[in-house]
């Protein structure tokens, strides 16, 4: 399989290689070692598209074009699609929908726990729109941040020591990814039927939408359609979304002593992915 699941540990970009610049960002404290991704094939089940060893999914046996049914390494039991697809973390569908506890757990093993950060950064647009909601767009990225710092350290001063082999740090990570704030859009922004600001005002049209329909909430704690609703699965039922930071994400953010961890503190700065 091509490797595409992250830098090229050869490729150099000024006086460092992409490999000593995955060492350099926040979190990142194992060796570079894409290769350790090829251990794994994907799977689906509860919780999205998970990491499965591909040594036990190639020992099932499978009628031709059948799905197998193995556990993944975070404990779930996946269907593994035949022929076996790799586990790559930058392709579809594990950008879509990947099990957190599987992406990070992969993350630590691969060293690109730093791309694992990268992934859930909003970009400039996303950032300003959950903003708008008086939510801070970088706090769960800089809890798991903390998180990580601490598992390097062997534990955090006042918490449990764990570092980056134990499952604690893994189902934190997983937990925090969960929780961050995501975007809800209104019927009119998912039906196309809204126009932009700029639009609205006069002004230039702008190249990407600045979200003005959209508003913040929690991505686990608001309730929301699933596949029984069809093409409106993933709306919020009943108008019920949970502002963020939820109770988990602040909870995390004041164990781990981090400001913007309640409404109306925005800290941070806005970044790409």
């Amino acid at each position: 399989m091509t490797d595409t699941t992250g830098p090229d540990p050869e490729a150099t970009t000024g006086l460092l290689t992409d490999a000593e610049l995955e060492k350099l960002r926040p979190g990142s404290t194992r060796p570079w070692n894409p290769a350790a991704a090829e251990r794994y094939v994907c799977g689906l089940g509860a919780g999205g598209w998970h990491a499965v060893p591909r040594a036990s999914a190639s020992e099932l046996p499978a009628a031709p074009g059948a799905p197998r049914k193995a556990g993944a390494v975070c404990g779930e039991w996946a269907q593994v699609p035949d022929p076996l697809r790799g586990y790559d973390r930058l392709s579809w569908p594990l950008t879509f929908n990947p099990c957190r506890r599987c992406a990070w757990q992969l993350a630590i093993e691969t060293g690109s726990t730093g791309r694992e950060l990268a992934l859930i950064i909003p970009d400039p647009a996303e950032a300003a729109a959950i903003a708008r909601s008086a939510a801070d767009p970088t706090l769960a990225v800089r809890v798991c941040e903390a998180i990580l710092l601490a598992a390097h350290r062997g534990g955090s001063d006042d918490g449990p020591e764990e570092d980056l082999d134990s499952r604690v740090t893994v189902e934190l990570l997983a937990l925090v990814s969960r929780h961050r704030p995501v975007l809800f859009f209104s019927e009119a922004c998912a039906e196309g039927d809204c126009e932009q600001p700029g639009d609205l005002a006069g002004e230039p049209a702008r190249p990407e939408c600045s979200y003005p329909c959209a508003a913040a909430g929690c991505g686990a704690c608001t309730p929301c359609a699933g596949r029984w609703a069809g093409e409106w699965e993933g709306s919020v039922l009943g108008g019920l979304r949970v502002p963020s930071p939820c109770s988990v994400l602040a909870l995390l953010a004041a164990r781990y002593r981090l400001a913007g961890s309640v409404p109306g503190q925005l800290t941070g700065t806005e970044a790409g992915r």
